[in-house]
Formats: C-alpha cells, sequence, structure tokens
C-alpha cells in the first residue's frame, strides 16, 4: 500500500511505500502505522476502522 502524508516534521506531502513502515500497533483507538518519513523522521498514523480518514492521508494504491 503506497500512500501520502503530510510530515509533521519537514511539512512536505511525501509518498511513503511499504518499505518504510516499522510496525502496526493496536492501540484502542484502531491499528496505528508506525513509519520513518523521507527526512527521516518518525510518523505515526492511526488507522480507523482499517480505512485511513481522507483529510490525513490518501491511498494512491
Amino acid at each position: 500500500m503506497l500512500f501520502t502524508h503530510p510530515c509533521t516534521a519537514c511539512h512536505k506531502v511525501q509518498l511513503i511505500f511499504p518499505s518504510q513502515a516499522h510496525a502496526v500497533t493496536a492501540t484502542p483507538a484502531g491499528p496505528e502505522l508506525t513509519f520513518t518519513c523521507w527526512c527521516g523522521a518518525e510518523q505515526r498514523h492511526l488507522m480507523r476502522d482499517g480505512s485511513a480518514s481522507r483529510g490525513e492521508v490518501e491511498l494512491i494504491a
């Protein structure tokens, strides 16, 4: 799964590849994906109901 993500460190919208993912962790709010942005910053994204909210990431493949 590829998606774009607005990085909280570099403030760029970056294309994130599966190889950048470190872990998926179960949280009370739903699964949370941990990955590294191209700038090197660790990022997290909460997947609600197994899907991304359109305002946070855009699934492109």
